[in-house]
């Protein structure tokens, strides 16, 4: 779904109105790039980006973390914000690997034999730990949302590799069905990138 679709999820999750703009819906992609980066000045020259009034932040990751703090889904605590954060960074790692099976059709074997069922393992061993439905404390943060995006990311293409993963499985369900989330799923629109 591409680098703003946890994004999406936060706001969704959060009933946040905001402007979804997605480039190739009405034609060419790289053409309504290029016309939107001539009407607004982006950071790094690429997308997603987060206009807040006049300023137009950029990256992915730092809008998923500003988000995160400002509308209190972090952590409760300092430790439970750094346990979010070093659970988000494990799903950058695993997105990243999957991401390249798409672009290396060699890497497809390496990723569905080993690194899919390695990483599957360390979060399923975590969600087992904290004891609770959440991956952090005993209620939703961006961490939860974020291992849901990667893994109904990975579901698309690889249906049931949650079978050997009850918990895990059990945690995609669990997210999907939140009233939010299940609404803003039901109506997502495709992304070409």
């Amino acid at each position: 779904m591409g680098k703003a679709e946890l994004i999406r999820l936060i706001f969704a999750y959060l009933g946040i109105k905001y402007t979804d703009k997605r480039f190739g819906q009405n034609g060419d992609a790289f053409l309504e790039f290029k016309k939107f980066k001539e009407e607004k000045e982006t950071p790094f020259n690429q997308v997603p980006v987060l206009a807040i009034g006049n300023l137009i932040f950029a990256q992915s990751q730092a809008i998923v973390r500003y988000l995160s703090k400002k509308y209190n889904i972090s952590g409760n605590n300092e430790l439970n914000e750094f346990y979010a954060d070093m659970i988000y960074c494990g799903v950058q790692d695993i997105h990243h690997k999957f991401n390249n099976t798409n672009l290396f059709k060699e890497n497809e074997t390496t990723f569905l034999n080993e690194e899919l069922p390695k990483w599957s393992g360390y979060f399923e061993k975590l969600l087992k730990k904290n004891n609770t439905s959440y991956f952090v404390g005993n209620e939703l943060t961006y961490a939860d949302l974020a291992v849901f995006n990667l893994y109904d990311d990975i579901e698309t293409k690889y249906p049931n590799s949650l079978n050997k993963f009850p918990l895990l499985k059990e945690h995609t369900e669990l997210i999907s069905n939140l009233p939010n989330i299940k609404n803003y799923i039901a109506n997502r629109k495709e992304s070409v990138y």
